[in-house]
C-alpha cells in the first residue's frame, strides 16, 4: 500500500511521449509532454547563416550549433 504522499507524487509526474519522425524531417525532432507538443531544431553555424529569415529566438552554443525550442 502506498503512503498518501507517494500516491500524490505518482499522479503529478509528467508523462513523456517521444515521437519518432522520419529521417526526411532534417534537424528537427518532436515529442509530447503532459499533452503539449514540443519541437527542437538544431543547425550548424554554416546552416544557420544560410537561412533567409533565421529565428530570432535561436540560441548559439560555443560548440558551433544553434538550438531553438518550440511549443506547439
Amino acid at each position: 500500500m502506498l503512503h498518501a504522499r507517494r500516491k500524490l507524487a505518482s499522479r503529478e509526474r509528467p508523462s513523456l511521449r517521444v515521437i519518432r519522425d522520419t529521417e526526411s524531417s532534417g534537424h528537427i525532432r518532436y515529442w509530447g509532454i503532459n499533452g503539449y507538443m514540443l519541437a527542437i531544431q538544431c543547425w550548424t553555424d554554416a546552416e544557420f547563416h544560410q537561412i533567409a529569415n533565421p529565428p530570432s529566438d535561436a540560441i548559439h552554443y560555443p560548440e558551433g550549433i544553434w538550438i531553438r525550442l518550440d511549443w506547439r
